[in-house]
């Protein structure tokens, strides 16, 4: 009986080791999750490579973006319903273009390039004013209907 007693304790004292050792893993499998879910301290880095940035508001609308293709760049701001934008872009070609359209109808254009360069002035999808530097320059005023009112004689 008392070798039966022995093998007895000897398991109690084993099971409330093996107790012991359980609720120690425990803990520290907690205290692992709570270190990897706590917020990382914000540090600063001296470069970020990537092909594309999207910036979003609030509602997940995306209100800025720069991304480069084919070797060129481009940076668009908008709002979010997309009425108005400022644009600048450029090619491997060698020509820079800065656009932009507001909600209550102007946009507008600014190019360069090896050839010369254009600025373009329009008011609800119409050109009012051109103006062209290079081979062929010149200015062009339209009116509201898109008649011509005033052109550089070089443009002629």
């Amino acid at each position: 009986m008392d070798a039966v007693n022995d093998r007895l304790e000897r398991l109690e004292r084993s099971a409330a080791r093996w107790r012991w050792a359980a609720l120690c893993m425990g803990l520290v499998l907690v205290a692992v999750f709570a270190w990897g879910a706590a917020p990382a301290i914000p540090t600063t880095h001296d470069q970020i490579t990537t092909r594309k940035l999207w910036i979003v508001d609030d509602d997940g609308q995306v209100v800025a973006a720069i991304d480069a293709k084919d070797s060129a760049g481009r940076m668009v701001l908008r709002t979010a319903d997309q009425k108005t934008s400022v644009s600048l872009s450029t090619s491997t070609a060698g020509t820079a273009f800065v656009s932009f359209k507001t909600a209550g109808g102007a946009a507008g254009s600014l190019a360069g390039s090896k050839n010369g360069s254009m600025l373009s002035l329009n008011w609800e999808g119409k050109p009012r004013v051109q103006a062209m530097g290079g081979n062929s320059s010149g200015i062009h005023v339209d009116d509201a209907d898109g008649k011509t009112i005033w052109t550089t004689p070089s443009d002629k």
